[in-house]
């Protein structure tokens, strides 16, 4: 990840898992409603100029960043973080999601992790360098804005989990400056998965 700032970890909201990012991403917490709504201030505060030019670009992109973010917490995301800079001078050029959505019906009830993703998730490519079996699947799109037509990457990765869940996280990069070098970027993000021990009293 040189190049893009000290690395960090972001855990999960129940602190089950983490991910290692580079450092100019920005976690926003998900268990915590009034924690959620600082943080969007605090990220959007720090990307628009304290003018009173710009008031209404940053009531704007406060208010659609709140929108998305509780959309997702709603959605049962445990994990949300956005890249403040994947592209220069390109805000929120990327966002992670990550949800534990549960095994798909496709999915044998029981088996090795690998065959249980495979039959899951049919045609998913297989990242090799995750710590837990994990595949992923790459979706490119066009996007017109005024009359520029832009690249938009969707990344979806399924983890099978060593407590047997399935965790899965979303990635969208809605100006894609080159879609294998960015597919690289969060195949190694992916990678970096990892799981904390069980709490005491923690039966899952």
């Amino acid at each position: 990840m040189t190049g893009l700032g000290a690395a960090q970890s972001i855990t999960s909201s129940h602190r089950r898992y983490a991910l290692i990012l580079p450092g100019n991403w920005a976690a926003i917490p998900m268990d915590d409603p009034d924690a959620l709504k600082e943080r969007v201030r605090q990220i959007v505060k720090e990307r628009v100029p304290r003018d009173d030019r710009f008031a209404t670009a940053r009531r704007n992109m406060r208010e659609d960043l709140l929108t998305n973010v509780t959309g997702a917490r709603d959605s049962g995301a445990t994990l949300y973080a956005l890249s403040l800079e994947l592209l220069p001078g390109l805000p929120f050029p990327a966002s992670l999601i990550a949800y534990e959505p549960g095994w798909p019906p496709e999915a044998p009830p029981a088996g090795e992790p690998s065959g249980r993703l495979a039959a899951a998730f049919p045609g998913a490519a297989v990242v090799e360098e995750a710590p837990v079996p994990t595949v992923r699947r790459a979706t490119v799109r066009t996007r017109r804005l005024t009359a520029t037509d832009t690249t938009v990457l969707d990344l979806t990765y399924w983890f099978a989990a060593p407590d047997g869940g399935l965790v899965c996280t979303m990635v969208s990069v809605p100006d894609c400056p080159g879609v294998e070098p960015v597919t690289e970027l969060f195949d190694m993000i992916a990678s970096s998965i990892h799981w904390a021990p069980p709490l005491e009293g923690d039966d899952r």
